[in-house]
């Protein structure tokens, strides 16, 4: 795509974003704060991929939104991988040198939090061509926090430049990590390893917001100044990836290997830091 071409796109990314953030601004705030006591069950109703992975309504409705305005815009000429119509195969995943431009979808990143009615969650959108995340959004519609970047034109978090902090010693830093959805043995004792290892550095705080989206854009504009991880998406990493590295930060696996958008694992840091942790590789079935 030309560059004239990208900024169109990020426009549109952006505004997109917004149209998606009003239907999940208006389910979360639909059924709460409770105006009674709840009896038995949640407010939000929900379906399960499994126990720890919760899908609502409003993921599907945000995510056939997105598909939607794309085909209108883009017609069959755009691809869209997006968490809902995700198929289980690692190769649906990869998006090749060869490939049409792809659309890195994850209509609420963070269900579990917005099921919960934490004010984490947020709408993630990435264009990726010749294989490179070329911009992202990352919008939570609750705290209204739009983080948007695209290549070589910088970071913004509500219009205005954000940078990686300058924390140099994990002393003083701020390091972020999620526990995902998967509840077995080797993956529990991976988790349990790693948060081990970030404490046993002696790292100043530790915190988990649910959102690998939200961690990477925590990332880009200096909250936190690490983000390390073995699970997420490409739906959930694409659109962060930029926004780190626009920042000045820098992005790999969690074990130092370059990092790539299918390869289901991020350490986003800033340039200080990001040499400073490692962790055991983690191969997943």
């Amino acid at each position: 795509m030309l560059e004239s071409e990208l900024d169109q796109a990020l426009v549109f990314a952006e505004a997109l974003a917004r149209e998606c953030g009003e239907l999940i601004r208006q389910a979360f705030f639909k059924d709460w704060p409770f105006r009674t006591a709840p009896v038995g069950g949640y407010h939000t109703a929900y379906d399960v991929k499994k126990r720890t992975d919760p899908v609502t309504e409003t993921d599907r409705a945000v995510e056939e939104l997105c598909r939607r305005r794309i085909l209108e815009r883009y017609g069959t000429g755009h691809r869209v991988l997006g968490e809902e119509g995700f198929d289980g195969r690692p190769e649906s995943l990869q998006v090749k040198d060869l490939d049409p431009p792809t659309w890195a979808i994850d209509p609420i990143d963070g269900t579990a939090n917005f099921v919960h009615h934490i004010p984490l969650c947020a709408v993630s959108i990435a264009l990726i061509t010749e294989g490179q995340a070329r911009l992202g959004v990352v919008y939570n519609p609750i705290m209204e926090e739009m983080f948007v970047a695209r290549r070589s034109r910088g970071a913004f978090l509500n219009g205005k430049p954000i940078f990686c902090s300058g924390v140099s010693e994990l002393p003083d830093a701020c390091i972020a990590t999620e526990y995902g959805s998967d509840r077995s043995a080797s993956k529990v004792a991976m988790m349990l390893e790693m948060v081990r290892s970030i404490l046993e550095n002696g790292t100043q705080a530790v915190r988990s917001t649910g959102s690998a989206a939200l961690n990477m854009a925590f990332v880009a504009c200096g909250r936190f100044d690490v983000v390390t991880e073995w699970g997420p998406y490409t739906w959930d990493l694409a659109a962060g990836q930029v926004l780190v590295e626009e920042a000045g930060g820098v992005c790999l696996l969690p074990n130092g290997a370059q990092f790539i958008l299918d390869g289901r694992g991020i350490l986003a840091a800033n340039r200080y830091l990001a040499e400073k942790l490692r962790f055991q590789a983690y191969a997943f079935a």
